[in-house]
């Protein structure tokens, strides 16, 4: 295992571990050894948003782990997976505890309605769901949501997505169904 500046360029690209040591510096700031890293594990600094963080004055190694502090962090799985979380609940005994987006706990190009089942997304009710869309929804939710059938204007439902996604379609163009 590396330590201090070693652990900092091996788990960084160059340039950003260089701008990290400087800034760390400048401020007065020393990095420390990883067993003392909010971390615990230097490959967890690779989800760490550093442009975002740097931003907000947050380093990786200073902060602690802190349970009011929120950071920036970067999946690196996907494109756009980007989200807060308290710096306390990112690991979990050290280890990195996952990204949100890969859960499909949150949205995202890859796993939205939209992109999953277009079929199903154009059922969506543009009004009733408020301002939300197909893109703001997890493809495997849940969450009960309004839909509108293409076969009459009053086919208007309110069903789960889960539901939706396993085959129930509208009650009402279903054959022998009371209305």
């Amino acid at each position: 295992m590396l330590y201090g500046a070693e652990a900092v360029e091996a788990a960084l690209p160059p340039r950003r571990a260089s701008r990290l040591r400087r800034a760390a510096g400048a401020k007065g700031m020393t990095l420390v050894p990883p067993a003392r890293m909010p971390f615990g594990d230097p490959d967890l600094i690779r989800h760490w948003d550093g442009p975002k963080n740097e931003e907000g004055g947050l380093l990786p190694w200073p902060v602690g782990i802190n349970p009011k502090l929120f950071a920036w962090w970067k999946c690196l799985e996907g494109p756009g997976y980007e989200f807060r979380r308290f710096i306390h609940r990112s690991r979990k005994r050290g280890v990195w505890t996952g990204c949100p987006y890969c859960a499909g706990r949150l949205a995202s190009v890859t796993n939205c309605l939209a992109t999953v089942a277009p079929g199903v997304a154009a059922q969506w009710h543009p009004k009733k769901n408020g301002k939300r869309t197909p893109k703001d929804i997890v493809s495997g939710s849940s969450e009960q949501v309004w839909w509108k059938c293409p076969k009459g204007p009053d086919h208007v439902w309110r069903q789960s997505l889960a539901a939706r996604m396993a085959g129930h379609n509208c009650p009402f163009a279903r054959v022998g169904s009371f209305p």
